[in-house]
């Protein structure tokens, strides 16, 4: 029986990899130069081949970055290493990470995760996000709103982001962002959500 993470491991053998822009969200690289790490920790899931994961951690995060994929999971390593910016990578599902991470993170970035799991997981990805970052901790990134039907990458809309992370989180900033590659133009949202206490 095929797996979801054979699935996403097929799309990196046939490099069926759309997703990657080979180089971390342009959304991502305008927030953070004014947010140093300065050791704070940050989770990236679905995290690809790590691109997002490499740029907090050269920017001084202490960075864990998580994929279903082994594949993305092997070359996040690899590249992280070659940048010269080693960071913890897990292999794994992100609805079963240990128990020990429960609010142990400051920063939660998304990117091109929540449109690649299934709608109907919507609610747990959430809630995984609210269970891992600590209080006044935020959730950051991109939302892909392309508007078309199918996926994944299934179409994300401001009032879901709302309806999903409303709950535990305080929605501080969220709208089309100026910073996208031209392809994605006008169809990604950035968020910035606080975990409230």
């Amino acid at each position: 029986m095929t797996t979801a993470a054979d699935a996403w491991q097929t799309r990196y053998d046939t490099a069926d990899t759309p997703w990657d822009l080979g180089a971390p969200a342009p959304a991502l690289l305008a927030w953070l130069p004014a947010r140093p790490g300065a050791g704070s920790r940050a989770i990236v899931p679905g995290c690809g081949r790590g691109h997002d994961a490499i740029a907090l951690a050269r920017a001084g995060w202490d960075v864990v970055a998580v994929d279903f994929a082994a594949a993305a999971a092997e070359q996040t390593r690899e590249l992280a290493a070659a940048a010269g910016h080693p960071i913890a990578v897990l292999q794994a599902d992100l609805f079963a990470l240990t128990p020990a991470m429960v609010g142990s993170f400051d920063l939660w970035v998304e990117h091109t995760c929540f449109c690649a799991i299934e709608p109907a997981d919507r609610g747990r990805y959430a809630a995984q996000a609210a269970s891992l970052v600590k209080p006044g901790g935020q959730l950051v990134g991109v939302f892909y709103a392309h508007g078309k039907p199918g996926g994944p990458p299934h179409d994300t809309r401001p009032e879901a982001v709302r309806a999903f992370f409303s709950g535990a989180f305080t929605v501080e900033a969220l709208a089309v962002t100026p910073h996208s590659v031209e392809r994605r133009a006008g169809q990604e949202l950035w968020a910035e959500l606080t975990r409230k206490a």
